[in-house]
């Protein structure tokens, strides 16, 4: 790249053209509340991207997929609210149960269950899916090497099958402060998109929420399901973004799965094709490995303060 000198003014005092075809200067107007500068750009430059402008759309929730991807399924939907684009295809979905292990500093361990099923409704009514989280953390103390369990997790949610719309969701978090036990919890019903439900920190402090939330908008605790789910014959090349709302905190947040290859991976002795993705959430990055079949199944996670989490024992339910 050349940087050419500034252009020379002219008797007039504006900017005049380079031989480089280069518009060098700066308009500016001032008021005593305030300031404002307007600077120019290079005309050859501006002539170049208007020259293309119709080449590229824009396409929301559907980046352009890698050259070996031509050709994928899209991810349209009609909605009006958040997670536009977006089809989950759980139709045959039939559930599954994983167990994983994270080996943590201070000779911490973390076991975790997660399953996945669906509840039929005697009377014909509309299928749920239940998830049902168990995790504990157990620490080796004293010179007996014993297991000291320092933290304590379960969770039960009920969503739709159609868009995972949220029903329900209970769950309660206790930790081990070396004194005593500080324990959060949660308990939020939906109606629709609107929550209604108590939430407590675990410091003492209990907030009542009854509010809307974005039309369209999923559990925190089912994103991995969201994703496993897509409605798309390959992800490699594209991102995708789904907007949560988070029942331990009350939050809405973002959460973006980067998919960056499909690689061997070895896990519970068995080697499986995955796709390792990136995902980014809150202002965490972490390295995730899902099953490149639909549902694709979360295999190990790697990257944050919470060590390696890795699949130890796998059962999928036929639908």
């Amino acid at each position: 790249m050349q940087i050419s000198a500034p252009a020379s003014r002219g008797s007039s005092g504006g900017p005049v053209l380079s031989q480089q075809g280069l518009v060098v200067g700066i308009a500016s107007s001032q008021m005593q509340v305030g300031q404002n500068l307007n600077f120019a750009v290079p005309i050859n430059y501006a002539r170049g991207l208007l020259q293309h402008l119709d080449e590229h759309p824009l396409v929301v929730l559907r980046p352009e997929p890698a050259s070996g991807d031509r050709g994928t399924a899209p991810m349209a939907a009609a909605s009006t609210g958040v997670n536009r684009g977006l089809q989950f295809d759980v139709a045959s979905f039939g559930g599954y149960s994983l167990e994983t292990e994270a080996h943590l500093g201070d000779d911490a361990l973390r076991r975790t269950r997660v399953t996945y099923r669906v509840i039929e409704t005697v009377g014909g009514g509309e299928p749920r899916i239940e998830r049902y989280l168990e995790s504990e953390t157990t620490r080796r103390t004293g010179p007996f090497e014993t297991e000291q369990t320092i933290r304590r997790e379960r969770v039960r949610t009920l969503v739709r099958v159609d868009g995972l719309q949220p029903v329900s969701t209970r769950g309660e978090l206790a930790r081990w402060t070396g004194d005593a036990w500080e324990q959060a919890e949660y308990d939020l019903d939906f109606e629709g998109y609107h929550v209604r439900g108590l939430i407590s920190d675990g410091t003492g402090h209990t907030e009542e929420l009854d509010r809307d939330l974005p039309e369209g908008v999923i559990l925190r605790e089912v994103a991995d399901l969201a994703f496993a789910t897509l409605a798309a014959d390959s992800l490699v090349g594209r991102s995708v973004e789904l907007v949560a709302f988070d029942p331990l905190t009350g939050d809405v947040t973002n959460d973006r799965y980067d998919v960056r290859e499909v690689t061997s991976l070895r896990v519970a002795e068995e080697t499986r094709r995955a796709l390792r993705v990136t995902v980014a959430r809150d202002l965490s990055n972490t390295t995730a490995y899902f099953t490149v079949e639909r549902p694709r199944v979360l295999l190990r996670r790697e990257g944050d303060a919470s060590g390696t989490e890795e699949v130890v024992h796998l059962e999928l339910y036929p639908r």
